[in-house]
């Protein structure tokens, strides 16, 4: 059966040092981080990070000091959506490089809902400071599937040789090119730790959090 997601009622604040130990525990007690098993004590971490941050710099902080791969320990709006489904979202990775590229990378196991079965699927552009407060990312290419020795997932077939694209690339390319709305691309940054790996960003038309830890530096580019 699912664990319940939590809620925002009532919830506590703790010490930034009490908050950053509950979700490293956290995740090192569920053995990676997944969005759909976020308790209501990490919630109350999450919280508490912002809390105690709160300052106009993080943006500027985080891309300066973000490089590597992060992926998501909290994220209620798609869990809302994704848990009802019975959908598996694990991990919801992105890759960012010291120049700004990004990857983002998601993995979801739909084996509940016939035809979709599990699969990747990944975008790659550039983020950017749009303000000291605000980051803004740009994807401007967008594939599906995992990498063929397994594992993970695809390169960008962009940017590789015409032996590693497929026939529905540039159909799936062009998709979600169109559905991409750069209008609401901008994300507040609500706390960044470099010592502690975590950062914690808003997503405007949800207003809702997003927190993600670094699990590793950046790929060689």
């Amino acid at each position: 059966m699912a664990a319940t997601p939590p809620t925002s009622d009532s919830l506590a604040i703790f010490p930034k040092d009490v908050a950053t130990k509950v979700i490293k525990e956290h995740i090192a007690a569920v053995g990676e981080c997944d969005l759909l098993k976020a308790t209501p004590a990490v919630e109350e971490a999450v919280n508490s990070l912002v809390e105690s941050g709160k300052k106009e710099e993080f943006a500027s902080e985080s891309l300066e000091l973000g490089a590597g791969v992060w992926e998501v320990f909290y994220m209620p709006h798609i869990r809302t959506i994704a848990e009802p489904l019975g959908v598996a979202v694990k991990p919801l990775r992105y890759t960012i490089m010291p120049n700004g590229e990004i990857t983002s990378d998601v993995q979801y196991d739909a084996g509940s809902i016939p035809l979709v079965g599990r699969n990747w699927l990944s975008s790659g552009g550039e983020v950017r400071a749009k303000s000291a407060a605000d980051v803004e990312i740009t994807f401007d290419s967008f594939w599906v599937g995992g990498a063929p020795e397994g594992g993970g997932p695809r390169a960008d077939p962009s940017s590789g040789s015409e032996a590693d694209r497929r026939p529905l690339d540039g159909l799936i390319n062009s998709v979600g090119k169109a559905g991409f709305i750069q209008d609401i691309a901008t994300f507040p940054v609500l706390y960044f730790s470099a010592e502690d790996d975590l950062c914690v960003f808003k997503f405007p038309p949800l207003n809702s959090a997003i927190a993600a830890y670094r699990v590793g530096p950046a790929p060689p580019a």
